[in-house]
């Protein structure tokens, strides 16, 4: 057909063409190839950039600490930027600051130290891991203060045992200032301490995951 003629005309003319003034030789060639590929990298990148501020707005923001809870690892008046999200993606971890939500009127922050199903003891002023199969294992808490105590609910003269089974779903959390402060103990070493009940704070009630503070 005339069709195919023209086509194999051309090409038999592409391939009569010396290699210099071949069309992919040609410097117009490489720079429209360049050109074009110049402009969807810039597409591409600002697609991504568009992206990642969206996100940030609606899932990343500040948020300024309040009282001496979290002290010496956050004081108050420090910012901490935090992740409104990524906890209903992925699990809570070890160690990890959230901001969880107590009442209808109260927000707190305080660090994970056990996961839901995990057992603890404090005892000797320490937080031990226990486990079924070895003898209960020391908690590394490198990020406390020097000579700080984890007391057992109600006194901080006591050095006898208790013994905390964290439910499925919930979370055992301490502050780092462990001296006079309310978590998952359910109290300290405080006057009106009455209610010794552990307070495991459920999943549901985790609002924000801390990403890194200043």
């Amino acid at each position: 057909t005339l069709f195919r003629s023209s086509k194999n005309w051309n090409s038999q003319i592409s391939h009569s063409l010396p290699r210099s003034q071949h069309p992919k030789h040609s410097s117009v060639y490489w720079a429209l190839t360049i050109k074009y590929m110049i402009r969807f990298l810039r597409i591409t990148f600002s697609i991504l950039l568009i992206t990642a501020i969206l996100c940030a707005l609606l899932f990343i923001r500040p948020y300024r600490v309040s009282g001496d809870s979290m002290s010496p690892y956050l004081e108050a008046g420090n910012m901490v930027i935090i992740d409104r999200i990524s906890h209903k993606i992925s699990p809570l971890r070890r160690w990890e600051i959230i901001v969880y939500r107590e009442s209808a009127e109260s927000i707190k922050i305080k660090r994970v130290l056990w996961l839901p199903d995990e057992a603890i003891t404090i005892a000797e002023w320490n937080v031990w891991h226990s486990r079924s199969w070895t003898e209960p294992v020391l908690a590394e808490e490198r990020y406390l203060g020097e000579h700080v105590r984890t007391c057992v609910p109600g006194a901080c003269t006591e050095l006898a045992s208790h013994e905390y089974q964290v439910p499925q779903n919930h979370y055992f959390v301490l502050w780092d200032n462990r001296l006079n402060s309310r978590d998952s103990r359910g109290c300290t070493d405080v006057a009106d301490c009455t209610d010794k009940k552990p307070l495991y704070i459920p999943h549901e009630e985790v609002l924000w995951r801390v990403l890194f503070s200043w």
